[in-house]
């Protein structure tokens, strides 16, 4: 059996979001050749895009699903994979079959726990709406400053975003100069600043954000 292994929105690689028929087209392929479709969700699971997830997000269904860090806020390492139909079905049509499968510390105590509790802070906080508001918010500044000729281009997806930089400018140096006005930025490539903030971020704190990388990447 083959597969495909996707990210919804490429994330560490640089924040490129998907062409709007792609996602769509991977799940066509794999449907009409008989792979499974597997969703890499570390990133865009559990709220970042403003959806549980980015197969939400995006409108498609993967066979398989993984997902890491955001299901626990990164408090407790906890990592898991929804298992869907096309692949429990064979495992499931003798009920008599017993998946002889773990790992030392499956299931751990103390990390589900955190999970658990962490997705009701993510519920009761609406946080799932709060990234819809950040991304817009990060979205509009740094599209705005590619308007302005600061940078090149912005590219992203609810709270996942990215400023694409002229060949001019250095992300290192963007970067650290970022963490003298007191904000954090990633430098990726050498062409890239991405942002990824937390959901709780204050809108008083992104405008801080924001404005240090407005400076950091005029050069001030």
């Amino acid at each position: 059996m083959a597969a495909i292994l996707a990210e919804p929105l490429q994330g560490a690689g640089g924040v490129y979001p998907p062409s709007a028929e792609y996602l769509k087209g991977l799940r066509k392929l794999c449907d009409q050749h008989g792979a499974f479709l597997i969703f890499d969700e570390v990133i865009t699971g559990f709220a970042r895009l403003g959806t549980w997830f980015g197969a939400n997000f995006y409108g498609v269904n993967p066979d398989l699903l993984c997902f890491a860090k955001a299901v626990t806020s990164g408090y407790q390492p906890l990592g898991g994979v929804f298992v869907g139909e096309a692949v429990r079905k064979p495992l499931e049509a003798d009920p008599d079959f017993f998946l002889r499968h773990g790992y030392t510390y499956s299931g751990h105590a103390s990390a589900c726990v955190a999970a658990l509790v962490n997705l009701e802070i993510i519920e009761r906080e609406g946080l799932r709406d709060r990234a819809t508001v950040i991304g817009k918010r990060i979205g509009d500044a740094l599209k705005a400053l590619a308007q302005d000729g600061v940078i090149d281009h912005a590219r992203g997806d609810g709270a996942v975003w990215a400023a694409g930089l002229h060949a001019s400018q250095n992300n290192v140096k963007i970067r650290d100069r970022m963490l003298e006005l007191g904000a954090i930025t990633r430098a990726i490539n050498a062409d890239t600043n991405t942002f990824c903030p937390p959901l709780v971020i204050t809108d008083s704190q992104l405008d801080k954000l924001l404005d240090a990388f407005a400076k950091a990447a005029s050069g001030k």
